[in-house]
């Protein structure tokens, strides 16, 4: 994968960039900004950031969102997480996509909203894709 920067230095670039080229400031993105049907690639060298890129779900990529829940917080760590993995079971019991595998894992990740917000929150349900097996 091939990132462009802009607006940073004075110099031209040496070579042109070769592959598929994407543009940071778009597709470099939070998971939760991952929209519902979309995919993403955990390959972004800022892992510890919690950042993947967009990508076509034509191509390859690591996640694909099922689906984008409100959901507020559990009373511990332990009930978000009950609390997800029931919304997303849920979720997918009353509206499976069709591209979904019949015998596919999904994942389920509460995130509180970015800017805040008592008592809000959101979850998202993704399946992961083995690229070895793809």
């Amino acid at each position: 994968m091939d990132l462009t920067l802009g607006g940073y230095g004075t110099s031209a670039p040496k070579d042109s960039p070769t592959g598929t080229v994407r543009t940071a400031s778009k597709d470099v993105l939070p998971p939760w900004d991952v929209r519902e049907d979309g995919c993403a690639d955990f390959d972004t060298g800022r892992r510890p950031a919690h950042l993947v890129v967009g990508v076509p779900c034509s191509g390859p990529y690591d996640v694909r969102v099922v689906h984008r829940l409100p959901l507020g917080p559990g009373d511990s760590a332990e009930d978000t997480r009950f609390r997800a993995d029931t919304a997303c079971s849920f979720a997918l019991d009353a509206s499976r996509p069709s591209w979904l595998p019949a015998k596919a894992e999904t994942w389920a990740w509460w995130t509180p909203e970015p800017q805040g917000g008592a008592g809000k929150g959101r979850v998202t349900c993704y399946m992961t894709n083995d690229r070895d097996n793809a």
